[in-house]
């Protein structure tokens, strides 16, 4: 029974994580996007908004690892690696670009 709430707690950790860092990678995005008309030109605030991408990219694999079924949470962590992976390409491409 300990063990089962251990479980959950952990869960709702990671779960509460990700919740936090996109609501944190959004807000900032927005306030970017709001505050600065050439974001995407400006390299200080491209730099940022890259940095918001990638954490947001990154914590794609906090509700993968939550899931309780191990083939389940396997399954979840090879497809939400490749999601991060073609995500990590498309911003190094967009910081490449200009």
């Amino acid at each position: 029974m300990q063990e089962q709430k251990t479980d959950d707690n952990k869960s709702n950790i990671l779960l509460i994580v990700f919740v936090v860092i996109s609501f944190i990678t959004v807000a900032g995005n927005f306030v970017i996007q709001v505050i600065f008309d050439d974001w995407y030109i400006e390299l200080k605030t491209k730099y940022f908004v890259v940095f918001l991408l990638i954490l947001a990219n990154a914590s794609y694999i906090l509700p993968a690892l939550a899931i309780k079924d191990k083939i389940l949470k396997i399954i979840g962590i090879i497809l939400t690696s490749i999601i991060i992976m073609l995500s990590f390409y498309q911003n190094i491409m967009f910081m490449l670009s200009r």
